[in-house]
């Protein structure tokens, strides 16, 4: 359409403090950020004969704003003759998202008022008209709000020169509260879910050289079955998602020659994830899994102070 749009504007702003007292170094970052979207213009074109084309319109408008507040305290130390090095923390983080949707409904009169002649498709203006936007979910306004809460801890012990333990452990609790206010359905449907998940990671790295090292890594992590701030009242339901992965590589650096190097080899799997129903597949449920194995080979080489190459094959 002639008048169309399709803008961001984001307006971001971050503070960070450090100090230190005795072994132990604190840090906090507190950090903010504003974001308005908008997107209007016709996404749909069907050839209608002769020399017509058929549209649909589409408006969709975000104004979202987030603040999170982190801090940790890291403690290097020895324990015996081992190195230490001890990080614990929290962060909080507050999302508010306000998401407004307006679509044309495809009836024939929606259509036909939509027409435009194929060879000068962009003639019309964005129709605002409520009349052609009828029905379920063509004209709906959505609210959502998304806490978090974290508490973490990592590890890493050297338990020889050559030789580094690294473990980490991080509890979240999430808050969701969330409404869809539908006009043309003159309803709204609201509801709050809450989620609590730890993840943790452990791994061990060997130095073959002082430049090239060996490691291996197992971790855990969780993931909402979709976006937080579009979540749907019957994927609140489920529970959240659940993946494990197991890595091991080497990585080498040779400061003479400008290169840097890594490969890898990697195994995750995914439980609880949104599938269809084999008795029906009209409905959805998260017995699903997901898995994925593979080999990684990345490179970055800097001939000189103002030429890099970088590259990665996966397999």
């Amino acid at each position: 359409v002639l008048d169309d749009e399709n803008r961001s504007e984001t307006y971001s702003a971050r503070a960070r403090l450090r100090g230190r007292r005795g072994d132990w170094t604190w840090r906090n970052e507190l950090a903010g950020n504003k974001a308005r979207r908008i997107f209007r213009n016709s996404e749909l074109a069907v050839f209608a004969a002769p020399g017509f084309v058929d549209r649909d319109q589409t408006l969709i408008t975000h104004d979202q704003r987030y603040w999170s507040n982190r801090f940790d305290a890291r403690r290097d130390a020895t324990l015996g003759t081992m190195q230490n090095r001890f990080i614990a923390g929290a962060e909080y983080a507050e999302t508010s998202f306000e998401n407004l949707r307006r679509f044309s409904d495809g009836k024939p009169g929606t259509s036909a008022l939509l027409r435009v002649p194929a060879l000068f498709p962009t003639l019309n203006i964005y129709n605002f008209s409520p009349p052609i936007m009828t029905g379920g979910g063509n004209q709906a306004d959505n609210f959502a709000k998304v806490r978090t809460t974290s508490l973490f801890a990592e590890n890493a012990l050297k338990i020889t020169p050559k030789m580094t333990l690294v473990g980490g452990i991080r509890h979240d609790r999430t808050q969701v509260a969330r409404s869809v206010a539908d006009l043309n359905l003159l309803t709204v449907t609201a509801f709050d879910t809450d989620y609590r998940a730890t993840s943790t990671r452990i791994g061990a790295v060997y130095d073959l050289t002082p430049n090239s090292s060996v490691y291996a890594q197992f971790s855990n992590a969780v993931l909402p079955v979709g976006s937080l701030a579009l979540l749907s009242a019957a994927n609140s339901a489920f529970p959240l998602s659940k993946g494990r992965q197991l890595e091991v590589g080497f990585k080498q650096s040779l400061p003479d020659a400008g290169l840097e190097w890594t490969a890898a080899a990697y195994k995750i799997e995914m439980d609880n994830v949104l599938s269809r129903d084999p008795a029906n597949p009209n409905r959805t449920v998260n017995n699903g899994s997901q898995s994925s194995r593979g080999i990684e080979l990345s490179a970055a080489w800097r001939p000189s102070p103002v030429w890099s190459v970088s590259g990665k094959l996966a397999v």
